[in-house]
């Protein structure tokens, strides 16, 4: 659904895309199997907190480097793309907006809501403006005109 509404408002499906959306199931799937992995809900909370202040900004880093690929964005990430590029506001306002939605639609829905679903919602944002800042300064960085799409013009324009 959130990937008919991006499309619908522009974004461009690619290779990444299709990819996003089959490997981030399988990688969850396949990343619960690891016992190590599986066990980590029994570490203690200290160790449980350290990995969710390293996760964020790894995951921000990323990110910005899927995205800074141009093959075509998951889901959730294309619709932050069309929102900042037709809204004029900041990637990381938008994305910390949807996975606000998401977090509030899961929770209606009876999902659990805890302390890291929260920690996400609010620090995805700010984790993928820095993730492109690094990226932006990086050697694997192309200059932002080479890098920076031309939005589609609005309807009516």
């Amino acid at each position: 659904m959130v990937l008919g509404i991006a499309w619908a408002l522009g974004a461009r499906v690619g290779f990444g895309t299709v990819a996003n959306v089959i490997l981030v199931g399988a990688f969850i799937v396949a990343l619960t199997e690891v016992p190590q992995v599986e066990h980590l809900a029994e570490d203690p909370l200290g160790v449980r907190i350290g990995l969710l202040v390293v996760a964020i900004p790894l995951f921000g880093v990323s990110s910005a480097l899927y995205l800074g690929a141009w093959l075509g964005a998951g889901p959730r990430d294309s619709l932050m793309v069309v929102l900042g590029q037709r809204s004029g506001i900041r990637l990381g306002v938008v994305r910390a907006a949807i996975e606000l939605c998401a977090l509030a639609l899961g929770w209606s829905l009876g999902g659990t809501v805890g302390i890291g679903t929260v920690v996400f919602a609010l620090g995805i944002g700010p984790a993928l403006e820095g993730g492109m800042w690094v990226l932006q300064r990086s050697r694997f960085g192309a200059p932002p005109s080479a890098t920076t799409p031309v939005p589609a013009p609005l309807a009516g324009s």
